[in-house]
């Protein structure tokens, strides 16, 4: 904050000639006027700190609402999410930035010399870096997700043995919410393998086994045939792609194995194939035909 600008505030406020002001750079207490321009120095910190968070949050946020509106569950374009993760990250950064120079500030205007707090501070940054490599990987790997658009927030991932929604993002870490509302904080630098399930699209995948040696292959593929016409009519807005009959994918004594793909918009894939299971085991129930999934 430049001097010359505090300097000016505290004169207009408090009628005090500049003479009776101490500088930014020297303070000593030497009465109470200088407490009171001291503690006039310090509110105006404050107030201009104050104006500059509100200014930073109320941009980002702006920007944010432009792309996805108010509610985040909404977030489903690529870029929506990467919008919503960027602003998250920024805003907290700022927001550090400039709560720190703020705390700077204030000590100086307390009369702390701050030279060789500086000082003591570089040696001792040097120290705890060396026994805190683990952060700067993982603030590093953090930058190179957001820098990538790897994946963002909304997304689902699946990183080491947790699968679940990405909630929240920052440098350093990672947090997901699975199906049973268990929440995953991950070390970015642990996401060096990441399964990313709703990336522009998502795939249902459906291994059968029909236990029925008197079906003949083109009668099942009739009867597949007409279900996945009817299945794509009703859930045509969740399909990108009906689901396709791959063909026989082994044969058994007592039948066959046949599996089947759909290209489904992101995040559906399960909800489709658990009401597609549903129509098979309707369909084939009706026939005396049992059915099996691998």
């Amino acid at each position: 904050m430049p001097t010359d600008l505090v300097n000016s505030l505290i004169r207009a406020i408090s009628g005090h000639p500049p003479s009776n002001l101490k500088t930014l750079e020297t303070h000593v207490w030497t009465s109470v006027d200088d407490i009171w321009a001291s503690l006039i120095r310090i509110s105006v910190i404050l107030l201009i700190s104050g104006l500059t968070l509100k200014v930073i949050t109320g941009i980002i946020e702006r920007y944010r609402k432009l792309y996805i509106g108010n509610d985040v569950s909404l977030v489903v374009s690529p870029s929506a999410k990467r919008v919503e993760t960027i602003a998250t990250i920024l805003r907290n950064v700022l927001m550090s930035v400039v709560m720190v120079g703020t705390g700077l500030l204030i000590l100086g205007e307390m009369g702390i010399n701050l030279l060789p707090f500086l000082a003591g501070a570089s040696i001792l940054g040097v120290a705890i870096g060396l026994g805190t490599q683990t952060l700067v990987k993982d603030l590093f790997y953090g930058f190179c997700i957001i820098l990538e658009n790897q994946f963002g927030i909304g997304d689902v991932v699946k990183i080491g043995e947790a699968i679940g929604q990405v909630e929240k993002m920052t440098l350093r870490a990672i947090t997901l919410r699975d199906l049973e509302q268990r929440v995953h904080v991950i070390p970015s630098g642990e996401a060096s393998k990441v399964v990313v399930y709703t990336r522009e699209r998502s795939g249902m995948v459906v291994t059968l086994e029909f236990f029925a040696p008197e079906l003949t292959v083109e009668s099942l593929y009739s009867q597949l045939n007409k279900l996945h016409q009817q299945f794509t009519r009703d859930f045509s807005k969740e399909l990108v792609e009906g689901p396709t009959l791959l063909g026989v994918d082994a044969l058994r004594a007592r039948g066959m194995v046949v599996k089947v793909y759909a290209k489904t918009l992101p995040n559906h894939q399960d909800s489709l194939r658990r009401n597609y299971l549903r129509r098979i085991k309707e369909t084939f129930d009706l026939q005396g035909i049992p059915v099996a999934t691998l």
